[in-house]
């Protein structure tokens, strides 16, 4: 299963990611330093230093993401949050794992619009309370014509703007945009922010930014300047990876696993239509992959529980 090897690297990015996964497969609320290196077989464990550097991308995560960041430290090992929000992240987790119940089934009309509803409203907190934000991409929802150039006039008449231009790719689906965000003012009048964000759970997703072409939204639609463009993936993107540099050409919000969180760290993901439907598809991905580890491991391998142990209280957070 390869989504749950334990790295061959000691990155303390990639150990981090394991434990993650581990746990929130396993069930597990805590683990100690000693159980995790349990994952490991004999002589390939990481150091206690080099789990105690992981621990500390833990407690970074932690300070940055905010309360929907369910992992935290403690004790000298780290617990799961399972209370409150704490699906949001596992549901980003769990679309950034390799060969899951989902992508082996390729099942993505099952995944792709609750991701959507995710970025729908990491754009609309990205711009503030009095941000609108709607899904436009394919296929229609919420009221959107099939057709592009009757998509892109109803969208023109949602935005309070008039049209350019009627001759609207008549060829395409979406323009490359599946969710749109603005931000009017009270006064009605033109001028204000407009966000085209493409998302993907696709692996092959570089170039993906590039499918967004303001250019051609200022022609279809009477806007003054060039709509703002956003992409997201619900994968982790290390610090230094080549990827926000390739990804980030005319892309004004660029959102991995990380910061999609950040931006809805004060914002409460319960009370969205599509919450219920986030927390049926984790508990069914985490029974999905808790069975095949069970299968392709022996008995003695698979997790145990510790529902009587005591865990421990999280350390504070200090620091931003």
């Amino acid at each position: 299963m390869t989504w749950i090897e334990a790295p061959k690297s000691s990155d303390p990015v990639e150990l981090a990611h394991y434990i993650e996964a581990e746990m929130l497969v396993s069930g597990e609320e805590y683990l100690s330093l000693a159980e995790v290196r349990d994952g490991w077989t004999s002589g390939q464990a990481p150091s206690e230093e080099e789990l105690d550097f992981a621990f500390a991308e833990i407690d970074r995560r932690a300070r940055h993401m905010g309360t929907h960041y369910p992992f935290f430290t403690v004790d000298n090992g780290v617990g799961f949050d399972k209370s409150g929000s704490s699906d949001l992240y596992s549901f980003l987790t769990l679309l950034s794992l390799r060969e899951t119940p989902l992508r082996l089934a390729k099942d993505y009309p099952r995944s792709d619009p609750l991701f959507d509803a995710v970025v729908r409203e990491a754009v609309r907190a990205a711009l503030g309370p009095r941000a609108q934000a709607l899904v436009f991409g394919w296929p229609p929802r919420g009221g959107r014509p099939s057709e592009f150039p009757k998509a892109v006039e109803w969208l023109a008449k949602r935005l309070g703007v008039g049209l350019r231009s009627h001759e609207a790719y008549s060829e395409s689906l979406d323009g490359g945009v599946d969710i749109i965000g603005w931000a009017p003012f009270p006064d009605g009048q033109i001028a204000f922010p407009i966000v085209l964000a493409q998302n993907t759970i696709q692996r092959a997703f570089v170039k993906k930014p590039r499918d967004v072409v303001p250019e051609d939204w200022r022609e279809w639609i009477r806007v003054k300047s060039d709509p703002l463009v956003g992409f997201a993936v619900p994968f982790f993107m290390r610090p230094k990876d080549p990827w926000w540099e390739r990804a980030g050409t005319n892309v004004t919000y660029l959102w991995d696993r990380g910061r999609l969180v950040h931006e809805l760290r004060l914002i409460d993901p319960t009370s969205w239509p599509e919450w219920p439907d986030i927390r049926a598809f984790v508990e069914e991905e985490v029974a999905g992959l808790h069975g095949s580890v069970a299968a392709a491991k022996p008995v003695d391998a698979l997790p145990r529980s510790r529902k009587d142990r005591v865990i421990p209280p999280p350390i504070a957070a200090t620091g931003c």
